[in-house]
């Protein structure tokens, strides 16, 4: 059954994984970059636990399966990424008039893009510790800041609730 939505009938959920994993604000940054042709240029992030939650001396690391699966089977834009893309407007600021966002050539450019980026990992279930680093991503500028959204995305929640039964187990 086709899931309505925006106006459209699409054949899966909007949930269905893809390269749309980040926000708005990075894709527009990644067009930005694209339009000043700086979007290739290498750069590496890197994450790393600032405060452990629930007071706890650790956290425990997870969400790397739901990255791996993510970055191999599902990282690119679909025709309905690039359709809800074509179609986002916004008012510019001294004319008034609306405006589309992402122009037709950065929708081609996402269109063709190949994922060329390198993660390196703290294993799924490893204590991390304040200051202590969680993941590194590094690659083609516009790319690494697409997949650390989602990196984080992933991997805070899933090590909020991995911490959260260690420390209950632990308790009991």
């Amino acid at each position: 059954m086709p899931y309505v939505g925006r106006d459209q009938y699409y054949e899966e959920p909007l949930a269905q994984p893809s390269a749309m994993w980040t926000d708005m604000y990075e894709l527009t940054m990644a067009q930005a970059l694209f339009l000043d042709g700086r979007h290739n240029q290498q750069a590496t992030f890197q994450a790393f636990v600032r405060k452990v939650p629930f007071g706890a001396a650790y956290m425990i690391s997870a969400g790397q399966n739901i990255i791996h699966e993510w970055l191999d089977k599902n990282w690119k834009f679909t025709d309905r990424d690039l359709h809800r893309l074509s179609e986002e407007t916004v008012v510019h600021p001294t004319t008034g008039e609306t405006v589309k966002v992402y122009t037709p050539e950065f929708l081609e450019f996402l269109k063709n893009a190949k994922l060329e980026i390198s993660l390196e990992a703290m294993p799924e279930g490893e204590l991390a510790f304040a200051g202590e680093p969680v993941f590194k991503v590094t690659g083609p500028v516009w790319q690494a800041m697409l997949v650390e959204t989602a990196i984080l995305n992933a991997m805070n929640s899933q090590s909020l609730i991995a911490t959260l039964a260690s420390i209950i187990k632990t308790a009991a």
